[in-house]
């Protein structure tokens, strides 16, 4: 826990370092390497320097508590593990990015220092973090999808129907498709791509319950009820370590296909082509990638 120590002292001083350069104004603003502009405009006693400054200091005053849970001075706060990670991460980027471009940019001596003192500031809470040892972080979450349908007699067929050939709530066209082992009944294992889950409980046209068996970390449930012709979709799980990033980073794709799936339900119920709604740029992203690794592991297989 001893690094953890040192690596809050760090924090909690460069946080006053700034506190100090807003009370000095524009030669701490120029020596410190904030840019001549930072530097004129405290001289012309506009507050935007002050503002931005003010923000750094919430900022590494925060990373001091999150070094000071994870040493056990404090109770630990939201994700300490995953947060002492990513402080480890953006020090070490801010120390390593100046000397990968030193080959093409002159680097003067204050960049330099300061560098080498945020590779060495990051290592100390990298090697912290580990000499800690703590648990991986867990979170709870919760995500709801619901759709009111047009009355339609054969809307039960929708939860019914799901992952045969005559699906008519699954959005395959725009999606990997969903898979079972078996025809629809509790015990039955699948998934979509790679989020694994098998069926814990099945109503036939009002419910259906999955229990994720993948990715590891996904501790929980998702579920799809049929109700007075409202449509809904809810996870209910915990998420531990690496699950956690997983989830925010999928979360956008899989909001994407739950609404997707939702539309076909609503054209479904109505009878009306809806039109494919758009995505965001983050979910086009996210699909490229998966496609692009999908062909890499298609190839080595």
């Amino acid at each position: 826990m001893f690094l953890l120590k040192i690596a809050a002292l760090m924090n909690f001083s460069i946080a006053a370092l700034h506190i100090y350069i807003i009370f000095q104004g524009e030669t701490a603003y120029r020596f410190f390497g904030a840019g001549e502009d930072m530097a004129l405009a405290a001289a012309r006693g506009s507050i935007v320097p002050a503002l931005v400054t003010s923000l750094i200091v919430v900022v590494f005053a925060l990373w001091g508590f999150y070094a000071l849970a994870g040493a056990g001075i404090i109770k630990l706060l939201f994700l300490t593990r995953t947060a002492l990670g990513v402080i480890a991460g953006i020090y070490m980027l801010r120390g390593g990015l100046p000397f990968l471009a030193a080959p093409f940019v002159a680097l003067d001596q204050f960049i330099l220092v300061s560098s080498l003192i945020s590779l060495a500031i990051g290592l100390i809470h990298w090697f912290g973090l580990r000499q800690a040892n703590l648990a991986p972080d867990s979170l709870e979450i919760r995500n709801v999808h619901q759709r009111q349908l047009e009355p339609n007699p054969k809307n039960n067929q929708l939860i019914d129907q799901l992952a045969s050939s005559q699906d008519i709530l699954w959005a395959h066209e725009r999606w990997m498709p969903m898979h079972f082992d078996r025809p629809l009944q509790v015990g039955a294992r699948g998934g979509h791509g790679s989020i694994g889950y098998d069926i814990t409980e099945y109503t036939q046209g009002q419910q259906i319950r999955f229990r994720f068996t993948a990715p590891k970390g996904f501790e929980g449930w998702h579920e799809l009820t049929l109700k007075n012709n409202v449509m809904r979709h809810e996870i209910n799980m915990v998420g531990h370590g690496k699950a956690i990033a997983i989830w925010f980073l999928i979360r956008p794709i899989h909001d994407a296909l739950v609404e997707d799936s939702l539309d076909k339900a609503q054209s479904w119920a109505s009878g009306q082509l809806l039109k494919p709604r758009a995505w965001s740029l983050w979910v086009h992203g996210l699909r490229w990638l998966m496609s692009k690794r999908a062909k890499r592991l298609a190839r080595v297989t």
